[in-house]
């Protein structure tokens, strides 16, 4: 068998542009170059030796989606709720396999969330884990994970913005079928929380794309999509249009730890409400090692700064309502008007204000938060 030949034009098509943010990513990594190209060659003749990346390259553009599994699997938790602390129970859904939403767990009495993370995440990484963490705690919520790691690994990161789609197909599956599950009349008009247009999508990273783009493919869009931090390098490039869009769900939101670098900036069509967390690009927790570790850890901290609000709400929710002082906690903060780049407009005092789950729904505009972490939170990603 003949070595394979590829012309010049094509390998420099595979590559990333000098300078990219691609390169970027891979030296925010804190490895070192030689072992960062090395990585970025194997990812190359990986899909070359597999047929991904020439299938990619001649793929007709209505070409069927691949299978999803195992690739990317929607796990369903349960089984932890404020006073059960022990790990929670995970259940893979397979649409595939006849009654599977039966024997699945889902609860329609409950509110559907989907969390959803990024690239060289995974569903039991944290500080995703910790935010999964605090919905179980309610007890009020189906929580499912959107699994894509095996498509998100680094150092493939262009690769991972590609399967995004993929990804996005795949979580689509099976929130169709909790749709048509209740628009056949199995307990739609009893529990109408659990229809699948009252679920929330929250996504890290790539992760806020995909919520954006699985949303476009129900037959009935989200309610909500959550954008922690929506991933920027080289999203324009490699998805165009499909990125994600103020327009995707009834109520989309944007929280910005590192905009500009790892993160999206909080413009007008990435959000209906954009949220700048401590000026939105290095976060007060994150100031030890190099400066891209610190923008690696700002742009983990958006899930830590959510998992802390969901956790405070469902406290408060069920009587359990805190008492520190207004700028010590989640759920309260001060605000002040901002633009697209997180800074602050002028005119005006900042105002102190209480973050609940019903009134952040509400706010429109981008506008800059004080806030900080008062409880640990790991990285594992």
């Amino acid at each position: 068998m003949g070595r394979l030949r590829l012309p010049l034009w094509m390998v420099l098509l595979l590559l990333p542009p000098p300078g990219s943010p691609y390169v970027q990513d891979l030296h925010a990594q804190d490895r070192g170059f030689g072992q960062l190209m090395a990585g970025q060659w194997r990812c190359m003749l990986d899909g070359l030796l597999s047929g991904r990346t020439l299938a990619r390259v001649f793929a007709p553009s209505n070409a069927a989606a691949p299978p999803c599994y195992p690739d990317v699997t929607v796990h369903l938790y349960s089984g932890m709720g404020l006073h059960c602390r022990w790990p929670p129970r995970r259940k893979v859904l397979d649409p595939r396999r006849p009654g599977w939403l039966r024997w699945s767990g889902w609860d329609p009495r409950r509110r559907t969330v989907l969390l959803v993370h990024g690239f060289n995440g995974g569903a039991e990484k944290a500080p995703l884990s910790t935010l999964r963490d605090a919905y179980l705690e309610q007890g009020a919520f189906n929580v499912l994970a959107l699994d894509w790691s095996p498509l998100a690994r680094y150092p493939c990161y262009a690769d991972a913005v590609r399967h995004s789609r993929t990804a996005a197909a795949c979580g689509a599956q099976v929130l169709s079928a909790l749709q048509a599950t209740l628009a056949s009349g199995l307990g739609v008009n009893a529990l109408p929380a659990a229809d699948t247009r009252l679920a929330t999508c929250v996504g890290h990273s790539l992760g806020a794309h995909i919520c954006g783009m699985l949303s476009r493919l129900l037959p009935l869009r989200l309610n909500k999509v959550v954008a922690l931090d929506p991933a920027r390098p080289q999203v324009s490039r490699l998805l165009g249009d499909e990125d994600l869009s103020a327009s995707d769900a009834r109520v989309v939101q944007s929280f910005h730890t590192n905009m500009g670098f790892y993160g999206e900036y909080p413009e007008p069509g990435v959000g209906l409400a954009n949220f700048c967390f401590n000026g939105g690009r290095l976060q007060p927790n994150c100031d030890q090692g190099t400066r891209f570790a610190r923008m690696r850890c700002s742009h983990f901290l958006s899930v830590c700064y959510y998992a802390q609000l969901v956790q405070d709400w469902g406290r408060e929710a069920q009587g359990r309502r805190r008492t520190a002082a207004p700028t010590a906690s989640a759920a309260w903060t001060t605000a002040v008007a901002c633009d697209g780049s997180c800074n602050r407009v002028p005119g005006g005092p900042p105002l102190a204000v209480k973050l609940t789950e019903t009134s952040i729904d509400r706010w429109r505009g981008t506008h800059c938060l004080d806030l900080r972490l008062d409880r640990p939170c790991r990285i594992d990603a």
